[in-house]
């Protein structure tokens, strides 16, 4: 994400308060989590959390955004080596690093916000997010992760977005408990024909 010219103490505040509610969706679900539990938290004070935030909404998207810009990095040498003929082990590895990204790190609040979700909300946050992810990868692959028109690739994105996201939300949800590498190979072999 570029911050531009932003001054410092915006940026440490904004930091701050994302770190607060990432925290804080450690404890509780979004819904219960109130703005004076987000200044608490972050030390800061409600006006400070109002010239950053319009609404904890605002400051979710910006968390998220956060998370999408560190998973790229990680991606991003990857996508430095990028061949087009190699298509398949490039999304292999992409694949592997993105399963990871959600499964290994305790810090991301997806756990025991997948977990507390009655209402299917979170999937689809989390399949909006893949699809700008993906979306971001194949731009930066010159659109050459998906073959197609602008059209097809569209559909393509937001299909495996969403088959993708499913996987991932059942790996914290479902019953029957998989391990990370049987998830990124179960994802690997759904999104597979999307580069053919």
């Amino acid at each position: 994400m570029t911050i531009g010219k932003e001054d410092g103490r915006i940026i440490r505040s904004k930091r701050d308060l994302a770190n607060a509610l990432a925290e804080l969706l450690q404890e509780k679900n979004y819904d219960e989590i109130g703005i004076k539990d987000i200044t608490d938290k972050a030390r800061v004070s409600k006006n400070t959390f109002y010239n950053n935030f319009n609404d904890k909404n605002e400051l979710l998207q910006f968390l998220f955004q956060r998370y999408e810009d560190s998973l790229f990095e990680e991606i991003s040498p990857l996508i430095k080596k990028f061949n087009p003929i190699g298509r398949r082990f490039f999304l292999r590895s992409t694949v592997k690093k993105i399963t990871h990204f959600f499964c290994s790190r305790e810090a991301l609040p997806f756990k025991k916000r997948f977990a507390n979700d009655h209402s299917r909300s979170r999937y689809y946050r989390l399949s909006l997010f893949i699809n700008h992810l993906t979306k971001r990868i194949d731009e930066a692959t010159n659109g050459c992760l998906y073959r197609g028109n602008a059209e097809e690739k569209n559909v393509k994105a937001t299909f495996y977005s969403g088959a993708f996201a499913a996987l991932i939300y059942h790996f914290f949800t479902g019953e029957r408990k998989i391990s990370e590498n049987e998830l990124a190979k179960l994802i690997f072999r759904l999104a597979a024909p999307a580069v053919e």
